[in-house]
């Protein structure tokens, strides 16, 4: 939210989910007057999350920590196109699933300033540079195909098979 605080006006932005961050999320929201460019969209169903990443130009995965062990929300935008900007978190898998080719891959940096002002350059860079988003774009469907069920579920059978 920061980070999206330093970015054009016209530029919107639609947070998926709920949890327990959601009353400091929109305290924040508030206090950086933001309500009328960021919407949050809780308890939507499945159908409704697709659509909404298959509307995005791109989805963001802000988490700077391993508390972010994998980060489901890439594999599901990728299946719609949509490319990423996250950061390569040590200790997690998040930095194996989008790996410059489906979006933009960012180093975690000691300061969380630095991390915010890296996150905005980054939507920034993208924003702008339409080709580069196409691209991205058709990796993400490309490499979305990896993570499909049929995939997961004959590896872990031959894991088990293994064993």
């Amino acid at each position: 939210i920061r980070s999206f605080s330093k970015l054009k006006n016209y530029l919107k932005l639609y947070l998926i989910g709920n949890g327990k961050e959601l009353k400091r999320v929109r305290s924040l929201i508030r206090e950086l007057s933001l309500e009328s460019r960021i919407k949050i969209l809780n308890n939507i169903d499945n159908n409704e999350k697709r659509y909404f990443l298959n509307k995005a130009l791109f989805t963001v995965l802000p988490s700077t920590t391993s508390a972010e062990s994998y980060g489901y929300v890439q594999v599901e935008s990728m299946a719609q196109g949509s490319p990423i900007i996250s950061f390569d978190i040590k200790d997690s898998g998040v930095g194996e699933i989008n790996k410059n080719q489906t979006g933009i891959l960012l180093k975690v940096m000691k300061n969380i300033k630095d991390c915010e002002n890296l996150l905005s350059e980054a939507i920034n860079s993208l924003f702008e540079d339409r080709e580069r988003l196409k691209f991205y774009s058709q990796n993400c469907l490309l490499e979305s195909k990896k993570y499909s069920s049929e995939k997961i579920f004959k590896i872990y059978k031959e894991l088990f098979l293994n064993l």
